[in-house]
């Protein structure tokens, strides 16, 4: 149901003809057994609308116009009288009225220069094509799109004007770009990702090896994890595509912690194997807990209606489990393998020392004045939390323009798109009803005329809609009015209302009744399904002045087109770009809180039976509730709009968020009577690191082309820095307050 525009800019308006005709006749000959329907000119239909222009006109009007015409004609005779007289003044009857009345069905024709598609003047031509291919098939779409711009650089536009531009556009074209733009994305983020994160780590160990082990195991856990999903699945959706970085700069948090303790270890004096064995059983606990609740955060998506959001979060899911899996044995092994071929030398100074990135000063301060921190981030949480309850009516982002590929707005396709539309004078979001045959469609705008009339819907245009209405009852008082102006005395009008009178005759004489199909092809085309099926399409427009922007008017359109019972029983069903944003808007409306507070549930499970005990699952919780208010603050404040993609941040950041809370909860355990201090200045720097690689995990998505991935990415990173300060200050200072720990 799509299109590809060509849009043809020039300074030369005979050029642009000349071109237009010559391009239309070489792609209708080179691509015939690939088009459906090619348009350059309303021509045809204009000199439709002309032809039949007096049946368009209104039975009322058409009454006014013979009562007047024969009360003009009876005057006239009676003025010839001798004995006739009048004491006012009387107007003459104006030819220019009848034309005045059916000019309205030829205004949206009027600006097409010698009946062309053209607008700006006359500086911007327009091709409309229907390939035989739908827009969702890339692969044909790509390679007509390509025979396309081989046609149009064989005219050589410039050889017609040196001002002549040619380009492309339409939901063909941008769904082309929008694709390839996303395949590029899914590469060049997960690379950038790879060397980001790289670079991070190395600042932290120092070592080239341990860079190259984390590497090794991560990779084979990505390709393990798409290649189990493959198995089960032909093929991924956008999103998944994308969890390749997210799961690198999620999962690599296991390696690092228990690379971290080893190190630390070998620092203290310990061989190789003890270690490895104490970094193993030391983080084992916290880090399976942390793989948990991320996988808690993740495998709640599966239980939501969209399949996007099911196969995001078993890919998720199936990620972090094999990852963390292969940090505990395919890493251990590399890692003694290495020391046995190689060992590594550990050093207590020089660059080679291994960089804790919170310096023990700034971990004793941290803890010790724990009491500012309750003072001000406790309050901070409620006030978020207040805000973020005054943003939630205005939350969603109902715009699909700003979820689209930026590609499309640096190449110009999208702005070109835009100029192009305006040639075509309608609605270019209509909602596509199809149906059997025309009788049918009929039968569907009868049913919606109801909702039209209460202001939900416009108009709905069915193949019926472009035949005129009481065809034969017309031409009766047409007929009358015809055989008035047969008696109509030439003398009794000047030389120009004669003329005038000579044309209208004509139109008069011309017009009959006609069935639909003696409409334009163009026309019929509009209302043909792929197999050419005439009248098998309804479409049915936003009401005028109604933007669907707005999630009332949304809902409201939508909700009547979503299924139209028939007087027969039967339930028609429809589709467009309106009904499915809506659905996806009602989805996120279902979805997001049921899943926010089942992921929590998940988390708070899983915490409960990592640790057993009620006390050690409130300090946690509460670092988390802490961070998720901060984040709901932030993304009212800087009017963050959730999307069908971006809200899943929010199950996926309880679940990655908690591990910096068990993280540094378990080493607090352990090692608190050394104090937070100490906690904070050891495990603490491995777990901001932690963050750190999370959160380029998210960065690079930024960098993407689509804009949708972008907000995704931004939503994680205000989640990220929410938990992670959550974990290295408040929860230190909760822990300093309840258990009295020492700085």
């Amino acid at each position: 149901l799509g299109m590809l525009s060509i849009g043809i800019e020039t300074e030369d308006i005979n050029a642009g003809k000349r071109f237009v005709e010559d391009l239309s006749l070489l792609l209708k000959k080179k691509l015939a057994g690939e088009i459906k329907s090619l348009e350059n000119s309303a021509k045809e239909v204009k000199e439709h609308y002309q032809k039949y222009a007096l049946l368009y006109l209104s039975k009322e009007d058409l009454i006014r116009l013979r009562n007047e015409l024969k009360e003009w004609i009876n005057r006239k005779k009676m003025e010839l009288s001798p004995f006739y007289f009048s004491l006012e003044e009387e107007e003459e009857f104006r030819f220019e009225d009848l034309k005045e009345r059916y000019a309205k069905f030829l205004s949206r024709y009027e600006t097409y220069i010698d009946g062309y598609y053209t607008g700006e003047g006359g500086k911007l031509f327009a091709i409309f094509i229907k390939p035989k291919y739908t827009p969702t098939d890339i692969s044909n779409s790509r390679k007509f799109i390509k025979k396309v711009e081989e046609i149009i650089n064989e005219l050589n536009p410039r050889s017609y004007h040196a001002s002549m531009k040619v380009g492309l556009a339409g939901n063909y074209k941008i769904t082309v770009e929008e694709y390839d733009a996303v395949r590029r994305d899914i590469g060049s983020t997960f690379f950038l990702c790879v060397i980001l994160i790289g670079g991070v780590v190395f600042l932290f160990f120092r070592r080239f090896r341990v860079l190259l082990l984390l590497t090794i195991t991560l990779v084979s856990g990505i390709l393990i994890s798409f290649g189990i999903l493959s198995i089960f699945m032909k093929k991924i959706v956008v999103m998944t595509g994308f969890l390749g970085s997210i799961i690198m700069g999620t999962a690599i948090n296991y390696g690092i912690i228990q690379l971290a303790r080893y190190f630390e270890e070998r620092l203290e004096g310990k061989k190789v194997i003890e270690a490895l064995d104490i970094a193993i059983h030391k983080t084992f606990l916290q880090t399976i807990a942390s793989a948990l609740t991320t996988v808690g955060g993740f495998i709640v998506l599966s239980f939501a209606v969209t399949r996007s959001f099911k196969e995001f979060g078993i890919m998720g899911s199936l990620g972090i489990i094999v990852c963390w899996a292969l940090t505990y044995s395919l890493l251990p092994a590399l890692l003694y393998l290495s020391e046995k071929i190689k060992p590594i030398e550990v050093f207590t100074t020089g660059w080679r020392k291994p960089m804790f990135f919170i310096p023990s000063k700034l971990s004793d301060r941290i803890a010790y004045y724990y009491k500012p921190v309750l003072l001000v981030f406790l309050p901070l949480a409620i006030y978020s939390c207040v805000l973020f309850i005054k943003f939630i009516p205005s939350s969603l982002e109902y715009n699909f323009e700003n979820l689209r590929s930026k590609m499309s707005l640096r190449s110009g396709t999208a702005v070109l798109d835009e100029r192009i539309s305006k040639i075509l004078k309608k609605s270019t979001t209509p909602a596509i009803i199809p149906v059997e045959n025309m009788e049918e469609g009929k039968e569907v705008c009868e049913v919606l005329k109801e909702d039209s009339l209460k202001g939900k819907i416009g108009d709905c245009v069915n193949i019926y809609s472009l035949l005129p209405d009481d065809q034969e009852r017309k031409m009766k008082i047409i007929k009358d009015i015809y055989n008035l102006i047969k008696n109509i005395d030439e003398n009794w009008l000047d030389e120009e209302k004669a003329e005038e009178l000579k044309r209208f005759k004509k139109l008069f004489e011309e017009v009959r009744p006609f069935a639909i199909n003696e409409l334009p092809e163009v026309l019929l085309n509009q209302f043909s399904d792929a197999e050419g099926n005439v009248g098998t399409l309804v479409y049915v427009m936003p009401y005028p002045g109604k933007y669907l922007w707005d999630a009332k008017n949304l809902f409201e359109f939508t909700d009547s087109l979503r299924k139209i019972k028939l007087p027969n029983g039967k339930i028609i069903k429809t589709s467009g770009e309106a009904i499915i944003f809506a659905d996806i808007l009602k989805s996120i409306q279902r979805d997001a809180p049921f899943l926010s507070i089942l992921a929590f549930i998940a988390i708070t499970i899983f915490v409960l039976l990592t640790f057993r005990n009620l006390k050690d699952t409130f300090y946690i919780l509460t670092s988390l509730i802490c961070a998720l208010s901060w984040m709901f603050g932030l993304i009212a404040l800087f009017d963050f709009k959730f999307n069908f993609l971006n809200f899943v941040a929010i199950p996926t950041a309880m679940g990655t968020g908690v591990d910096y809370a068990i993280n540094v909860y378990q080493r607090a355990r352990i090692d608190g009577r050394k104090g937070m201090g100490y906690v904070l200045h050891r495990t603490g720097s491995a777990v901001l690191l932690c963050s750190l690689t999370t959160i380029i995990g998210y960065f690079v998505l930024i960098t993407a082309d689509t804009q949708i991935l972008a907000s995704y990415g931004e939503i994680a990173i205000i989640a990220e820095f929410s938990c992670i300060f959550s974990a290295l200050f408040l929860l230190p200072a909760l822990l300093r307050f309840l258990k009295k720990l020492p700085p």
